[in-house]
């Protein structure tokens, strides 16, 4: 779906450059081999190991001959993406994030917490901040400017459009930023890769030079700003420090700024 359609060069065929995904939560225990459905041209058994556990969990693969010969697809979804504002709207039962009216395609305005997470369904976010500088080494400035100080607004970005699957939700974008006189840098395309509980930004870039050679500093930062109301006593949750939940207030303390550190 969207504004850059690729069909497969299979024409829907299941092969190698595919994939099949599933929870770990639908796995369940292992079936005897006479129990497997009948009718099938091939049966495959999935066995998957918790690496933290070692227990195990079973799904099943199996090839049919014709789609009418197969049982019905499962009417479970855990995720939706749909055309929604400018840019298009993942929703999840935890969650939900869109592109609804953004700066640049890059970053997005809408981010809800639903009640089943312990929200309350309403969006508190105001927008995504990226951040980036770049200093030039001596020797190649050459009446360029020696540092370029570049924020969302600097991105090219095309938004070629998403797929839509009851597991999870794919979103294609490519990014560049414009260094001089508006010239594009290297770009990368970025695949917003949305589960039921989790979202994944996987960023390849491929440069042609090392970036060392060019720029004595590189820095990103992107950081999340929001507008809660000041009576909402919202605390902030942080991984590398999980024995506590830190206040948020209208300014930063000292003790959140070393967070960061």
């Amino acid at each position: 779906h969207g504004k850059r359609v690729v069909p497969d060069v299979d024409k829907g065929k299941y092969d190698e450059n595919d994939e099949v995904v599933f929870l770990g939560r639908d796995l369940g225990g292992r079936v005897a081999k006479a129990a497997w459905p009948s009718g099938t041209k091939a049966t495959y058994e999935v066995e998957v190991t918790d690496p933290l556990s070692g227990a195990k969990g079973y799904a099943y693969v199996a090839s049919y001959a014709s789609a009418s010969s197969a049982p019905p697809p499962s009417q479970v979804r855990y995720m939706n993406y749909r055309d929604e504002g400018e840019g298009g709207l993942a929703s999840a039962q935890y969650y939900e994030l869109g592109f609804l009216k953004s700066v640049s395609g890059l970053d997005y305005n809408h981010l809800v917490v639903k009640k089943a997470a312990g929200g309350d369904d309403v969006n508190y976010f105001d927008r995504l901040k990226v951040r980036v500088v770049l200093k030039l080494r001596l020797g190649y400035t050459l009446g360029i400017p020696k540092t370029f100080n570049k924020n969302e607004k600097d991105f090219l970005v095309k938004y070629y459009g998403y797929k839509d699957g009851p597991v999870r939700s794919l979103r294609v974008m490519k990014n560049n930023i414009q260094l001089i006189w508006k010239l594009p840098s290297p770009g990368a395309t970025v695949n917003s890769v949305f589960y039921p509980d989790w979202i994944e930004w996987p960023v390849p870039i491929n440069l042609p030079v090392r970036p060392g050679w060019l720029f004595s500093r590189q820095e990103l930062d992107v950081s999340h700003d929001f507008n809660f109301p000041p009576d909402k006593g919202v605390k902030l949750f942080v991984s590398s420090h999980p024995d506590k939940w830190y206040e948020v207030t209208s300014k930063t303390s000292p003790e959140m700024m070393a967070l960061n550190k």
